[in-house]
């Protein structure tokens, strides 16, 4: 372990990870045809609470599969795509291709998850049967138990969402996703 990683373990808090009974979105798949096991489940133990929740495994570089942020960052990283990629700090695309994260590129039966998904260029864009909040461009991401990270850039708003205690329930959204949205909404 470096440094920098015992340094940055004093400031994580343990996570704990709350099942629905009513299963998980994991449990809708069939563990023989369907290929969403193969893919979320590569490592084979990322999705074991028992495993995800582990020093080795925030440790571990996971594409695409374990990104491990407050909800600071998240939202700082999402606060400059809001303003359309620049701020006066740094840059992180050029405005043009930010754009193009606010366009959905594709909608329909996604054959790895089961369910009707829509995305842009690397990011998931809200739908009625997925909402991340009421913009009609709004894209962003979720992370496991219910974290997110978003932008609406009709509002010009963005929201980065963590916490420790988790919850993976039947779909993939959380149930604290509504009332964060009346919130940021509300203020606006």
């Amino acid at each position: 372990m470096s440094c920098a990683g015992a340094a940055l373990d004093a400031r994580t808090s343990d996570l704990v990870v709350n099942l629905s009974p009513a299963g998980t979105f994991f449990d809708q798949w069939n563990p023989t045809t369907s290929i969403g096991p193969r893919a979320f489940g590569n490592p084979p133990d990322c999705n074991d609470p028992a495993h995800c929740t582990t020093d080795a495994f925030r440790r571990a570089e996971v594409p695409a599969a374990n990104l491990h942020a407050n909800a600071r960052g998240l939202d700082r990283l999402f606060s400059v795509l809001a303003a359309g990629g620049s701020v006066a700090e740094f840059s992180v695309a050029p405005t043009e291709l930010v754009e193009e994260f606010g366009r959905c590129h594709v909608k329909g039966d996604d054959l790895v998850m089961e369910l009707l998904t829509a995305f842009g260029l690397g990011f998931e864009h809200t739908i009625a049967e997925w909402p991340f909040g009421p913009g009609e461009r709004t894209y962003g991401h979720n992370g496991s138990g219910g974290s997110l990270a978003l932008v609406d850039p009709d509002a010009g708003v963005s929201l980065g969402y963590a916490m420790n205690r988790l919850w993976w329930g039947p779909d993939r959204t959380g149930p604290r996703w509504g009332p964060i949205f009346d919130a940021l909404y509300g203020c606006l």
